[in-house]
């Protein structure tokens, strides 16, 4: 009787140590089939794979790529995505991408084009990785197509979180990688040295430190310009200026690149990517 007595207080002491180690002690992969939604680090989403993943977050340049122009996409149109991540040794990746806007809203349409490695979650709204797709000998490469939104949509950015695991047994040690692709959306068929907005000349585009804004209907109104970049960060506005007039704005301060310029009238409300040399 002492002897059963003796064997059942063991495996019940057994019993207790391996449910603590279960608890306390990472398990690896648990999301090697795709993680949940609102993993990509984005504004909106908040979290990254570092909720399932020990170690820190590192931010990457490059990991998201397109065939999107640099001038942007045309509304309707159909674009290859490309997520690259690399590490040395490793040898098991995750990804998932989102496109949307600041608020979180999504923008366009994601496409699965390799329904063996990559899946579509939060109706529609994220695309990750299946355990197909996870496998890579340094690096690991995805692709799929996004279908662009209607005109007017706007700049949105893709924002996309990315692990690299050491496949320890563990999630200690392993990376994660947070990358963003800012688009724009082509407003224009092509820049051309003089661009007719309404009745409004924006020129010249591209342009050096100066853009002129010429009024080809002459009205003595006041209007507002705000000039966002490709994250839709406001860079800069100045406020109630007399269109009566040829207006020069000085874009000295800016940093070269593509800028989305906002005229607002009590009449109009236009809209115009510019290109900063």
């Amino acid at each position: 009787m002492k002897n059963y007595l003796k064997v059942g207080i063991a495996i019940i002491v057994i019993s207790i140590v391996l449910f603590s180690l279960n608890q306390f002690i990472p398990q690896a992969h648990s999301y090697s089939t795709g993680p949940p939604i609102d993993r990509t680090g984005s504004p909106s989403d908040i979290y990254d794979c570092t909720t399932c993943h020990a170690g820190t977050v590192v931010s990457a340049t490059g990991l998201i790529t397109s065939t999107i122009p640099v001038n942007g996409y045309t509304p309707g149109a159909t674009y290859t995505i490309t997520a690259t991540i690399t590490g040395a040794g490793i040898n098991m990746y995750g990804f998932e991408i989102s496109p949307q806007k600041i608020n979180g809203t999504k923008v366009g349409t994601l496409i699965i084009t390799n329904s063996a490695q990559t899946q579509l979650i939060g109706s529609g709204k994220y695309i990750t990785h299946k355990f197909a797709g996870t496998s890579g000998v340094g690096s690991k490469t995805w692709t799929f197509n996004w279908t662009a939104p209607l005109a007017g949509t706007g700049s949105f950015v893709f924002y996309g979180a990315f692990v690299s695991a050491n496949n320890s047994g563990t999630h200690i040690g392993d990376l994660t990688s947070l990358s963003t692709l800012s688009i724009l959306e082509n407003t224009s068929v092509g820049v051309s040295d003089i661009v007719i907005t309404n009745n409004r000349l924006i020129y010249p585009n591209p342009c050096f430190d100066k853009l002129t804004i010429d009024a080809i209907v002459k009205a003595d109104e006041l209007a507002d310009i705000i000039i966002m970049d490709v994250a839709g960060r406001k860079v800069k506005e100045i406020n109630k200026i007399n269109l009566i007039e040829k207006q020069e704005i000085n874009l000295a301060d800016l940093t070269p690149g593509i800028y989305l310029l906002t005229l607002k009238t009590e009449k109009e409300w236009i809209s115009k990517k510019i290109i900063k040399k």
